[in-house]
């Protein structure tokens, strides 16, 4: 477990349950791709997309382990002061215990960015919210960015 992550190997979540976060690994690739498959049935990245986005230039990679299992994941890019969260995902089944919280705050700490942006549905209330929580604010929109027409909030860490 790389040192950078030491704060977050033992946290309010689970108690009983063995967690460590870490960056992610070409060995983790097939299990991002299985939760990306769960978490974005419609939208989700293949194997090889996975792969390209953790070994290019200036990714940002972590994942939350808790048993054993993979359980959530956040995939970016950071390049000097600057960064972006493209993908963050937490399995279903343990959805609303904190891990996404947990997440962000790994992401930040290892994307070493001064300014985060993202892209989140307009109509997705429940990650709108998270990140309203962890410090992100809305910036701007993007008329029809999804496939759907949907539209998509541009929001910023930190709020100034």
């Amino acid at each position: 477990v790389a040192s950078r992550f030491a704060s977050f190997r033992r946290s309010a979540l689970s108690p009983m349950s063995e967690r460590c976060i870490r960056d992610a690994a070409s060995a983790d690739v097939a299990a991002i791709a299985a939760l990306e498959a769960r978490c974005f049935p419609t939208a989700a990245w293949s194997v090889s997309q996975v792969q390209q986005e953790i070994q290019r230039a200036g990714a940002v990679a972590v994942v939350l382990v808790e048993d054993g299992a993979l359980v959530a994941y956040a995939l970016g890019w950071s390049v000097v002061d600057e960064g972006e969260l493209e993908r963050i995902a937490v399995a279903p089944a343990v959805r609303g215990g904190g891990r996404g919280s947990l997440l962000l705050q790994a992401f930040h700490t290892a994307s070493a960015a001064v300014a985060l942006f993202l892209e989140v549905r307009a109509d997705n209330h429940s990650a709108q919210a998270l990140y309203r929580r962890n410090g992100w604010i809305k910036v701007g929109l993007r008329r029809e960015y999804y496939r759907d027409g949907a539209d998509a909030l541009i929001m910023r860490w930190p709020a100034e």
